[in-house]
C-alpha cells in the first residue's frame, strides 16, 4: 500500500522525469525555465516539493511562496528567494559582486534613492547569476499566479537570460485569468518558447482509489471509491480532504457509504475543511483563522496578532492544526491556498477588515517592513484613519523608491481612499500618477485629469501635469488628444516662455508625425531649419524634428543631416524628458548615413542603463536596434530589437509603437535571411487590433515591411498590392525616406513580367533616392534598377550602386549589391568577376551576421565552381562590430562575466561572439587573441 507521500504524486512518474532532467541539465549550464500550469489542487505543488528533494548534491534550492496578500510588497517574491542570501554574511560579499552590488536596495527595509527598473532587474539578474557561481542554483516559485509585479518583472527578465548559465527556475501556476493584474506579463513570461511546461491532470479512477486507501490506510471498496471520484472530478487535492473529512466523521470507506458520497457531494469543499477544523480546540480555530488574514506569516508574526497566546498553547494549536492537514508542520502556513480560503472566506467581511487592521498593527509593533503593513491595510475598513492614511503613502513612495509602481499605486490608492486631508492628496496624487505611468496608461489618463482640475491655481504644476497627461496619450496611440493637450499647454503660457513653447512644439510635431491632426505644425516646423548662434534647449529640440519633417519634405541628406547634428545636446541625459522628440534628428542622422547617429544612442543607452530607466532603456533600445540594423550589424540589432518587443507591453506601449518596432523587427529578419520569422512577427496582428491606424509613420513602417516579406515569399501579386497601400499611407507625409514604395514595387511588377511598369517604378525611386543623396538610400535604388533591368542591361547600375556604398557605413546593402552583381557576372560568363564579387559578399554576409545571404553566396560560388564551408576564418576583418567588441576585451584579459557585466549581455552572449571570433580568426582561445586581433 503505498504511503501518503507517493500518493500525492500518483500518475505523475513522466512529469517527475521531466523535472529531474531539467534538474540535471541545469547543473552542467543548460539552465531554463520549468513551468507546472494547472487548476487549483492538481498537484502542482506536490510536484515542485518533489523536484526540491531531488536536487543533486551541491545544488542550492532557494524557495518562495506568492500570496494574494503580497501584491502591494514590492519584490515581495523576490525577497522570499534571495534574502536568506543576502542576510547570510558570509554568501552577501560573494552574492552582491560587480553589478550585483545594486540589488543591496532591494533587501534594504530604508529605502533612500529612486530605484528605477532596468538596473535593480539588472543587479538581481547578476546576484542570482553569483550564487549560482557558488553552486548550481535551484529557484522555486509556487502561486505564481499570485505573485507581485516587480518580482514578476524580474522573474521573466531573468527566465530569458537562463540559457547556459547553471540555473533552473521552476514555477507553479493556475491558469491566467482576465481578471488577473498581471495576465500581460504572466502571459508573455508563461509562453516563452524556451520554457519548459508541464500539465498535470485529474487523476484517473485507480488512481483515485490509491490515494483513498493510502489516506485512509485500508482498502477502499470501488464503489465508495468511484463516489469520491465523482464527487471531487478526481483532483487530488480534493480526494485529499475529502477523505480526511470522512475519516474524522467516522465514515468507512464501504460500498454501504458511496450513497451518502453522492447525496452530500453538492458540499463545497470549503465545508469539509470548515468541518475538520471545527472539531479542533478553540484556540487552534483562532489560530487559523489569524493565519488566515495575515498570510503568508511566520511564527513571529501570527504571534504578534495573538499576544494572549502563550508560546506553548501557541505551538500546541499549531500542532493541532497540522495533524488535521490544515497547516504546515514545518511553518505556520496552509497546505494550501483552497484550505487558506475556505477558511479566510468563512469570517464575515466587518470581521475580516478588522482583523486586517489589527494585523497591520501588530505588524508594526514588531517592526515589519512598511509595505507588509501597508498590505495589510488595503483589506481594513476605511473610516478616516489617519494613521492608515499615512502609512499607506509612505509605504507608496517606499515603492516608488524600490523600482516598484505598481505596489506603488496600490499604497497610494489606499490612501485616497482614506478622506485625508485635502492638502494632501495633490502630492499624492502626483505620486500616483507617475506610478501609473508605468503600468496602466488609462487609469493614469484618469489621475492626470483629476491633478488638472485641481492645479488650476498653481500654473508651473498644472503645465507639468498636462505635459505628463501628453506623453502617456501619446503612448498609447491618441496622438491627436496628446496634441491637443500640449497645444492647450502651449495657449495658456505666457510669450516670454520662448523656449517651452518651443519644446511644446517639438512634441506636437512628433505626435503628427504618428498619427496626430496637427497640420497647422506642418507648416510652422518649415519655419525653424535655422538655428541661431546660441540656441535654448527648447530650440534645438524643434530644429531636430523640423530636421525629420524636411526630410520627409524634399530635403536632402546634407541639409537635414546638418541640421539634425546641431539641434543634439552632447549630454545623452538631454533624452530623458524629451525622448519622443529627440527621435527625430537622431533618426535622421540615421538616414543620412551619418556615424554620430550610432554613437549618440549608444551613449544614450549607456545613460539609460545608469539610470535604470526601464521607459528609456526600451525606448532607446529599439532606436538603437533601427540604427545598427541599418549600419549592417544584425548580431547586435536583432536581440535590441526582440527586447524592445518582448518588454514594450510591459508599460502599455500603443499599437503604433508596437507597430513599427514589429516593422524593424521584420526587415532585420529578412536581412538576417530568415522569412519564417519575419512572417511571424508580422503576423502579429497589429492591423486588427483595434481601428484602422491612418496617418502615422507607424503604418507607413509596417506597411514597407509587409510588401518586402511578400516579396521574399514571391507573392507578387499580393506584395503589388501592398505597395499600392503603401503609397497611400504615405501621401500624407511627402516623401518619407527609408520607405519608398517604388522599390518593392517595382520588384513585384517585374516578377510578374510587367517590364515597362517595373523600369518606371524603379526610376521613380531612384530619383527619389538622389534627391536625398545618402549612400543608404541611392545604392539600393540603383540595385533594384539593375536588378529590374537585367544582367544584359543592369550591370551598369550594380557597378553604380556598389560604387557609392564601398566606405560607407549601409554593409547590408553593398553585401546585397555585390550578390547581385556576382550573379550577374556569372550568368553573362564572367566567372573570374563573379568570384571576386561573391567571396566578398560571403565575407560580409558572415561579418554583418546574415546567414541566409551567406548561403546564397556560396551556392553562387558553388555554381561558379569554388566551394565554401558554411563558416570560413577569414581574420579581424570578418568580426561584427559585436564579436569585435567582446574579442578587444577578451583579449585586454576580461573574463566572460567581466565582459557581459560591461556590456550589459549574458555571459551565453558572450560565449557564442567569442566562438565565432575564434573560427573566424582560426584560433583556438584566448591566448591567441591579441596577435590575432592585429591586421596582417
Amino acid at each position: 500500500m503505498p504511503g501518503v507521500t507517493d500518493s500525492a504524486l500518483l500518475e505523475r512518474e513522466e512529469l517527475r522525469a521531466t523535472a529531474v532532467r531539467a534538474l540535471r541539465d541545469a547543473r552542467q549550464g543548460g539552465g531554463g525555465l520549468l513551468v507546472i500550469e494547472g487548476p487549483a489542487g492538481i498537484g502542482k505543488s506536490s510536484l515542485l516539493a518533489d523536484l526540491r528533494g531531488a536536487a543533486g548534491a551541491g545544488q542550492q534550492v532557494r524557495s518562495a511562496r506568492a500570496s494574494e496578500l503580497e501584491g502591494g510588497f514590492a519584490f515581495g517574491v523576490v525577497r522570499q528567494l534571495l534574502e536568506g542570501a543576502a542576510r547570510d554574511a558570509a554568501l552577501a560579499e560573494r552574492a552582491f559582486e560587480g553589478p550585483a552590488a545594486a540589488a543591496r536596495e532591494c533587501f534594504s527595509d530604508v529605502t533612500s534613492e529612486h530605484s528605477e527598473g532596468f538596473a535593480l532587474l539588472h543587479a538581481l539578474y547578476w546576484m542570482v547569476l553569483n550564487l549560482a557561481e557558488v553552486a548550481p542554483l535551484v529557484l522555486v516559485v509556487d502561486d505564481l499566479h499570485w505573485c507581485d509585479g516587480s518580482s514578476l518583472r524580474f522573474l521573466a527578465y531573468l527566465a530569458r537570460r537562463l540559457e547556459g548559465t547553471d540555473v533552473l527556475l521552476a514555477v507553479g501556476t493556475r491558469p491566467i485569468t482576465p481578471d488577473n493584474p498581471e495576465a500581460q506579463l504572466l502571459g508573455s513570461f508563461l509562453d516563452d518558447p524556451a520554457a519548459a511546461h508541464l500539465y498535470p491532470q485529474a487523476l484517473s479512477r485507480e488512481a483515485s482509489q490509491a490515494l483513498l486507501a493510502a489516506q485512509f490506510g485500508r482498502p477502499v471498496h470501488p464503489t465508495f471509491a468511484a463516489a469520491c471520484f465523482e464527487a471531487t472530478s478526481g483532483n487530488p487535492l480534493m480526494l485529499r480532504q475529502l477523505a480526511r473529512s470522512l475519516e474524522a466523521d467516522g465514515t468507512a470507506p464501504s460500498a454501504a457509504n458511496a450513497a451518502e458520497i453522492r447525496r452530500t457531494a453538492h458540499r463545497a469543499l470549503s465545508r469539509t475543511i470548515l468541518a475538520r477544523i471545527g472539531r479542533c480546540s478553540a484556540r487552534a480555530i483562532e489560530l487559523a483563522r489569524t493565519v488566515a488574514v495575515m498570510q503568508p506569516s511566520g511564527v513571529q508574526e501570527a504571534m504578534a496578532m495573538l499576544p494572549a497566546l502563550a508560546p506553548d498553547a501557541f505551538s500546541s494549536a499549531w500542532r493541532e492544526l497540522a495533524q488535521a492537514d490544515v497547516l504546515r508542520a514545518d511553518e505556520p502556513q496552509f497546505v494550501h491556498a483552497l484550505v487558506r480560503d475556505a477558511v479566510y472566506f468563512d469570517l464575515p467581511v466587518p470581521t475580516r477588515e478588522e482583523m486586517h487592521l489589527e494585523a497591520a498593527r501588530a505588524l508594526e509593533g514588531i517592526g515589519a517592513p512598511i509595505e507588509r503593513i501597508a498590505s495589510q491595510l488595503g483589506l481594513a475598513p476605511r473610516r478616516g484613519d489617519a494613521w492608515v492614511a499615512s502609512t499607506a503613502r509612505s509605504a507608496g513612495e517606499a515603492a516608488l523608491r524600490r523600482g516598484a509602481p505598481d505596489a506603488a499605486a496600490l499604497h497610494l490608492r489606499r490612501a485616497l481612499a482614506e478622506p485625508i486631508d485635502d492638502a494632501e492628496r495633490t502630492p499624492v496624487l502626483t505620486m500616483l500618477a507617475d506610478a501609473l505611468t508605468s503600468i496602466d496608461a488609462a487609469a493614469a489618463i484618469e489621475v492626470y485629469g483629476e491633478l488638472e482640475a485641481r492645479l488650476a491655481d498653481d500654473p508651473d504644476a498644472l503645465v507639468r501635469a498636462k505635459l505628463g497627461l501628453g506623453q502617456v496619450l501619446a503612448l498609447t496611440d491618441r496622438w491627436t488628444e496628446a496634441s491637443r493637450v500640449m497645444r492647450e499647454v502651449q495657449a495658456e503660457l505666457p510669450s516670454d516662455a520662448a523656449d517651452l513653447i518651443a519644446t511644446l512644439e517639438a512634441n506636437r510635431a512628433m505626435m503628427a508625425v504618428f498619427g496626430a491632426d496637427d497640420p497647422e505644425i506642418f507648416e510652422r516646423m518649415a519655419a525653424y531649419h535655422e538655428l541661431p548662434e546660441e540656441p535654448l534647449p527648447g530650440e534645438q529640440l524643434r530644429a531636430g524634428m523640423a530636421s525629420l519633417l524636411w526630410a520627409c519634405q524634399r530635403g536632402s541628406a546634407e541639409e537635414c543631416a546638418t541640421l539634425a547634428s546641431r539641434s543634439l545636446r552632447e549630454d545623452p541625459a538631454f533624452l530623458r524628458d524629451n525622448l519622443l522628440a529627440a527621435v527625430g534628428p537622431l533618426y535622421v542622422l540615421g538616414l543620412a548615413d551619418r556615424a554620430e547617429g550610432l554613437e549618440l544612442w549608444q551613449r544614450a543607452l549607456d545613460y539609460a542603463r545608469e539610470r535604470g530607466s526601464l521607459l528609456l532603456h526600451l525606448g532607446v533600445t529599439v532606436w538603437l536596434g533601427i540604427t545598427q540594423h541599418r549600419r549592417g550589424d544584425l548580431t547586435a540589432a536583432i536581440p535590441g530589437l526582440l527586447e524592445w518587443e518582448t518588454n514594450s507591453p510591459q508599460w502599455g506601449a500603443g499599437r503604433g509603437a508596437l507597430m513599427f518596432g514589429g516593422a524593424s523587427l521584420t526587415l532585420a529578419y529578412l536581412d538576417a535571411g530568415d522569412p519564417e520569422r519575419a512572417r511571424e512577427v508580422s503576423d502579429r496582428g497589429f492591423l486588427d487590433d483595434g481601428p484602422p491606424l491612418q496617418r502615422t509613420f507607424a503604418t507607413i513602417a509596417w506597411w514597407y515591411a509587409r510588401s518586402w516579406l511578400l516579396v521574399a515569399e514571391s507573392r507578387f501579386e499580393e506584395a503589388l498590392a501592398a505597395t499600392e497601400t503603401l503609397a497611400a499611407q504615405s501621401a500624407w507625409l511627402g516623401t518619407p525616406i527609408g520607405f519608398d514604395w517604388h522599390l518593392p514595387q517595382a520588384i513585384a511588377l517585374a516578377r510578374l513580367d510587367r517590364r515597362d511598369e517595373a523600369i518606371a517604378a524603379a526610376h521613380a525611386g531612384v530619383g527619389r533616392a538622389e534627391r536625398w543623396g545618402a549612400p543608404g538610400a541611392t545604392g539600393p535604388a540603383y540595385r533594384i534598377r539593375g536588378e529590374v533591368l537585367g544582367p544584359a542591361e543592369g550591370l551598369p547600375d550594380l557597378d553604380r550602386a556598389i560604387t557609392v556604398l564601398e566606405g560607407s557605413s549601409a554593409r547590408l546593402q553593398l553585401v546585397r549589391s555585390l550578390l547581385l552583381r556576382g550573379t550577374f557576372r556569372r550568368h553573362q560568363g564572367d566567372v573570374t568577376g563573379a568570384r571576386a564579387d561573391l567571396e566578398r559578399t560571403f565575407e560580409l554576409a558572415n561579418q554583418c551576421g546574415s546567414p541566409g545571404l551567406a548561403e546564397r553566396a556560396r551556392a553562387e560560388l558553388a555554381a561558379s565552381g569554388v566551394r565554401r564551408v558554411a563558416v570560413d576564418a577569414f581574420g579581424p576583418d570578418a568580426l561584427t562590430p559585436s564579436e569585435r567588441r567582446v574579442a578587444d576585451l577578451a583579449a585586454e584579459g576580461r573574463t566572460n562575466r567581466q565582459i557581459a557585466q560591461e556590456l550589459f549581455v549574458t555571459p551565453k552572449t558572450v560565449e557564442v561572439h567569442l566562438s565565432a571570433a575564434y573560427r573566424k580568426l582560426g584560433i583556438d582561445g584566448r591566448r591567441e587573441l591579441a596577435s590575432a586581433l592585429v591586421p596582417a
